[in-house]
């Protein structure tokens, strides 16, 4: 198995209050919703999911990745979150959340992980290309999160 990686930062002002930006990017039910293509999705206890990704095909390969994340909130300004499983991808980040009087400036990082069944060879070429949709997977779900973000 080829392990790849990809990160993905952005800082940006959402026009809602701390809390309402808070609480919506730490709902599981708004994670579940703006996630993706999602197989599906189980909920374990109140913090954590469970996401099979629907099944990607291409070039011969295939691949469903599979993970168990936990949602942390650890203060009012800050959520986190890691993976608990050792399936195949892996996940782990955070929000920081500024009071701007009204708005709200969000710091966020993410770093996804994953291991692919290709050829040594075949995972040298694709590095590059895996990150890369890895990096857009992620700032097209931030897109979906913040255009979904309810305003007060």
């Amino acid at each position: 198995m080829a392990r790849f990686s990809g990160t993905y930062n952005e800082t940006f002002v959402v026009d809602a209050p701390l809390d309402v930006v808070r609480d919506h990017f730490s709902s599981l039910d708004a994670i579940i919703a703006n996630y993706g293509p999602i197989e599906h999705v189980d909920r374990i206890g109140d913090d954590t999911l469970k996401f099979v990704i629907q099944e990607k095909r291409d070039r011969g390969v295939r691949y469903q990745g599979r993970y168990t994340c936990q949602y942390t909130v650890e203060s009012d300004h800050r959520m986190s979150w890691r993976t608990l499983s050792d399936e195949n991808m892996w996940s782990s980040g955070s929000a920081v959340f500024r009071d701007l009087g009204g708005s709200t400036e969000v710091q966020y990082a993410q770093r996804m992980d994953t291991e692919i069944g290709v050829p040594r060879l075949m995972a040298t070429l694709a590095r590059g290309i895996v990150s890369r949709e890895i990096a857009g997977g992620i700032q097209a779900y931030l897109g979906r999160m913040r255009a979904a973000c309810p305003r007060r």
